[in-house]
């Protein structure tokens, strides 16, 4: 028999914590009780030396970023996120060594900002989206604000890390003379190493997800709407802080199948199988990608469903072995 076939199926690896549960147990957790709060200023200050560390890695002068979710990995202050990820009112410069300069028009509505910030910009809107035909004329004002930092901080060095930008703005920084790498390596490489408080923004993301799943299953009944149903994990997520979702991916019956479609106004049958994935970003900005299926009552699972069941589950089986 082939190992991805149907056979007796041990699943104690669901319940064996050197597999499953490493973080929460390291950590002091239980599965769905995170009462442990992470020390985010901590994580505020472990982060911005990572970044540190890697801009001199990579021998640039600093880092100028945009993301929102690189800002906020940087300085932990977050403001319209998913405004920013396409029209960028908000950014950061890090340097070499020393504080961060944050350019920002929303720092009054935040409550409180790091100890490494040490100044504060206003933020010159290079968006075509809101700075209209003046974007290109801002942006060459702007690239020679940021030449000076780069000369200030670089001792020579004339590399600076951009992760996304307006092309106008990115020719004007040519234009003064500065070499431009990819700042998303430099966040990436940061961020691949959690401290023990990270561990726990983690575990708390995940547990808010794993109800958010709960309720998903308490909820499922025949004649309720792919859509209706998913909404209970937005729900979840958003009373305990936390924030967008990557995707709305829940999909029953015939559409779960290719994988990937997201919630629709379909109503959902007894005896359908409903697939979901979590794909959000949690409590503490740190994301939980959770994929789960489950089984509408009252009529039972058919033959073919319990063999794609013991297919997936011996495949899942196999693989965690392998880590």
């Amino acid at each position: 028999m082939n190992k991805y076939q149907p056979s007796n199926i041990d699943v104690r690896w669901q319940q064996d914590l050197e597999h499953m549960g490493f973080a929460r147990e390291h950590l002091g957790l239980t599965l769905g009780n995170c009462e442990k709060l992470p020390d985010m200023a901590r994580v505020a200050t472990y982060r911005y030396e990572r970044i540190q560390e890697q801009i001199v890695r990579n021998q640039c002068a600093g880092a100028l970023l945009f993301s929102p979710m690189n800002v906020r990995y940087a300085t932990e202050t977050l403001y319209a996120p998913i405004t920013n990820m396409h029209s960028p009112t908000r950014s950061v410069f890090v340097p070499n060594s020393g504080s961060a300069i944050l350019y920002d028009l929303a720092t009054p509505g935040l409550d409180s900002l790091p100890d490494f910030i040490g100044e504060l910009r206003d933020a010159p809107i290079t968006a075509y989206f809101i700075a209209g035909d003046s974007y290109a004329e801002r942006s060459r004002r702007w690239a020679k604000e940021i030449a000076d930092l780069v000369r200030s901080h670089g001792d020579g060095c004339r590399r600076i890390a951009i992760d996304i930008s307006e092309p106008e703005f990115i020719m004007a920084l040519h234009s003064e003379g500065l070499e431009i790498v990819n700042a998303e390596r430099i966040v990436e490489r940061a961020a691949a190493i959690k401290s023990d408080d990270e561990l726990l923004c983690i575990a708390t993301s995940v547990s808010v997800a794993e109800r958010g799943l709960t309720k998903i299953r308490e909820h499922l009944q025949a004649g309720i709407t792919e859509q209706a149903l998913w909404a209970h994990l937005p729900y979840e997520n958003a009373t305990n802080g936390g924030g967008w979702f990557e995707y709305a991916i829940l999909a029953s019956g015939d559409r779960t199948n290719p994988w990937g479609r997201e919630c629709s106004d379909k109503t959902i049958k007894a005896g359908e199988l409903v697939s979901v994935d979590t794909g959000m970003i949690g409590p503490f900005g740190y994301g939980a990608d959770i994929s789960r299926t489950f089984h509408c009552k009252p009529i039972v699972p058919s033959p073919e469903q319990k063999r794609l069941y013991q297919t997936a589950i011996e495949n899942l089986s196999f693989n965690i072995e392998l880590i």
